[in-house]
């Protein structure tokens, strides 16, 4: 399983899975002791599924003896479905190894012929009302022999939801499953917080019980409770702080129509390889400002190189916005990937100021 981290909805798709998994063995006599053998979690820093990675992990398996029918199965979770991605899928399809990819990033146009499933609500344009936690829950029903799972996983649909600043029915639903096994609001806004910090340390580490125990997937209650006392005040501190600096240095524009362009120097005004992180900073001015403005908001957080964007326009579709900008730059090599209201743009540092002026510039017209 290799996850988007330290994204909350990443890390709550994939320990969802993992449990539903681990259950399943379990159910065919596979004891604990041996679960580190079949199932792996591993933690990527960004939603590219890197051919390096496929080589190394390809390389271990057949000089440890693996024969070309028993390779390993690739879960990936919250990566995998963009333009830079499809080299190493490729590579998988070459030997004949299995990729499944469950993932609310738009899927680019060739994806699918080379997975063999690919769970992903862009498809239906429905990528704006789910979470990947949301679709990965669902999968894990599927997947588990237990038929209480429900009451250790639904809450990591609802995590994803507050994290993601979802507002949609299925959000909702998913909330109120979550109240009937004594995850109300605000201990789910407690466990995003607390996740979101933790998993930010963690770096390439995946947490292991520690995580479990945060998300209420394993221990006692009490035991969540006792970590989201000590985590939580913390995260929302560096939060808060990191908040009130991002909106004392954004600047905002009129883009088109009633719309507002909300413009930050991540290098500058954003904790640099402290926490939060530059997305979590951009998460959370977006929000501040669309709360302030009253109005359609489209924030750009801008980083040595590349820019996160978040959108909450009802005509913004992250997709047409990058299509739009690398047809008027092709020669800066531009990359990127997003769902329907946010996305990153990744470029050289030398073409920052261009990228930005282009982005401003399409974003008024």
């Amino acid at each position: 399983i290799r996850y988007h981290s330290p994204c909350v909805d990443g890390a709550s798709a994939a320990f969802g899975v993992d449990y539903a998994i681990k259950r399943n063995l379990l159910s065919r006599g596979v004891s604990k002791n041996e679960f580190r053998r079949h199932v792996r979690r591993i933690p990527q820093r960004n939603s590219i599924f890197e051919i390096r990675e496929v080589t190394r992990d390809l390389s271990f398996a057949l000089d440890d003896g693996a024969n070309y029918k028993n390779l390993p199965l690739y879960v990936l979770i919250d990566l995998g479905s963009n333009n830079e991605s499809k080299a190493a899928l490729a590579l998988c399809k070459a030997y004949n190894v299995d990729v499944i990819i469950i993932d609310t990033h738009h899927a680019v146009e060739g994806i699918e012929e080379l997975v063999n499933t690919l769970i992903n609500p862009s498809k239906h344009s429905r990528d704006q009302l789910v979470t990947t936690a949301m679709l990965g829950i669902e999968l894990a029903k599927f997947i588990s022999a237990e038929q209480m799972i429900d009451e250790r996983v639904m809450q990591l649909a609802a995590i994803s939801g507050f994290s993601d600043n979802l507002s949609s029915d299925e959000y909702t639903k998913y909330v109120e499953l979550a109240e009937k096994n004594e995850f109300d609001s605000a201990k789910i806004e407690n466990i995003a917080y607390a996740l979101d910090y933790v998993l930010f340390g963690l770096r390439h580490f995946d947490g292991g019980e520690v995580v479990r125990n945060l998300l209420g997937v394993s221990g006692s209650s009490e035991r969540t409770t006792e970590l989201l006392e000590s985590i939580t005040p913390t995260a929302k501190s560096l939060s808060i702080a990191s908040l009130n600096i991002a909106l004392a240095n954004s600047t905002t524009s009129d883009g088109r129509g009633k719309e507002k362009v909300v413009l930050l120097d991540l290098e500058s005004f954003a904790p640099r390889f402290e926490y939060p992180s530059y997305s979590s900073v951009l998460s959370s001015l977006h929000s501040s400002k669309v709360d302030e403005l009253k109005a359609p908001v489209t924030t750009i957080g801008v980083a040595r190189d590349y820019m996160i964007i978040r959108s909450n326009s009802d005509g913004f579709e992250f997709s047409n916005l990058l299509n739009s900008v690398q047809e008027a730059n092709t020669d800066l090599a531009l990359a990127g990937n997003g769902n329907k209201n946010s996305g990153y743009i990744q470029f050289l540092s030398g073409f920052k100021d261009k990228v930005i002026e282009s982005v401003t510039q399409i974003l008024s017209e």
